[in-house]
């Protein structure tokens, strides 16, 4: 039997792909900020606070990007 309750708040996914919106490929919801930029930016060595600054975005939405 499940614990949930109907309280519980629904989690809103950070991260969208819609074919209207860079031909599909996942982006940060609302923007046009795909999650591959992100991550470019992220294995070339730059901080996760930097990246967070550059495309205008919450640490949460770069941690979302990175999983």
């Amino acid at each position: 039997m499940s614990d949930m309750t109907t309280s519980d708040p629904v989690p809103v996914p950070r991260i969208v792909a819609d074919r209207a919106v860079r031909f599909g490929k996942p982006v940060v919801r609302g923007t046009c900020v795909a999650v591959d930029q992100i991550v470019g930016l992220l294995a070339s060595g730059a901080s996760r606070d930097d990246v967070a600054v550059e495309f205008g975005v919450t640490l949460d939405v770069v941690h979302a990007a990175h999983e």
